[in-house]
């Protein structure tokens, strides 16, 4: 790669519904960093703590976690990885949705079969109800960091529905986007911006409107899921 994009970073935003048993959450937490091993944690910091002391990770710190996600116990915290600044998990933890945010470098290989890859990792009833990826320094993409399970008012450039949430929207729509459609492991991948670090102009900007004018996905009429 170049050196721009060496330096260039991933958000991968997977939302998942509610669960009450604490070993589900284990085999997502644990698919996650067999997916991609730069996520291998090695401390821990409460987004809530002023001082932002970190922990060192451990069995008793993985269970906690765990059990604060089956019991949908309110939770922000970083898992940072031993790979690097780079390299973390932000985990959050709401009543309607959990959200495990992968932030990492530009990957090697092809995007989608990146996406793909994890998704295959997740199989096993612990896939996402959506996924998101998209460039973590883009402000705009990145304003789905604050969306969700609870309305998703914007089509990143990499979207993943499962079935479910494929037959929200209906499963005709979504198939004929006009963007690049993928069979995923449990649902469907929308590619509406192959580049996301290209900007947001000119052809990317109309065609992530058309993706979102198709899907009727907007500010004023978000996708809901919980």
């Amino acid at each position: 790669m170049t050196p721009t994009e060496n330096s260039q970073k991933i958000g991968v935003d997977l939302r998942f519904r509610p669960n009450s048993s604490a070993a589900h959450w284990q085999h997502i937490f644990q698919a996650i960093v067999a997916w991609e091993p730069r996520l291998r944690p090695f401390e821990w910091v409460e987004l809530s703590d002023p001082d932002r002391v970190s922990h060192p990770w451990s069995e008793a710190a993985a269970t906690d976690l765990y059990m604060r996600c089956a019991t949908h116990t309110a939770t922000a915290r970083i898992i940072e990885a031993d790979s690097g600044p780079t390299g973390a998990i932000t985990v959050r933890v709401l009543k309607s949705e959990a959200a495990m945010l992968c932030a990492l470098p530009r990957p090697a290989q092809t995007l989608d079969s990146y996406f793909l890859s994890l998704l295959d990792y997740l199989q096993g009833g612990s896939l996402p109800a959506l996924g998101m990826m998209f460039d973590l320094e883009a402000k705009h993409d990145a304003e789905v960091i604050f969306q969700g399970l609870r309305g998703l008012e914007q089509v990143p450039p990499y979207l993943f529905l499962d079935s479910a949430a494929v037959e929200v929207l209906g499963r005709e729509k979504v198939i004929s986007a006009p963007c690049k459609v993928l069979d995923a492991p449990g649902g469907i991948l929308l590619i509406s911006r192959p580049d996301p670090w290209a900007r947001r102009i000119g052809d990317e900007l109309r065609r992530a409107r058309a993706v979102e004018q198709h899907l009727g996905i907007s500010t004023s009429a978000p996708l809901v899921l919980a």
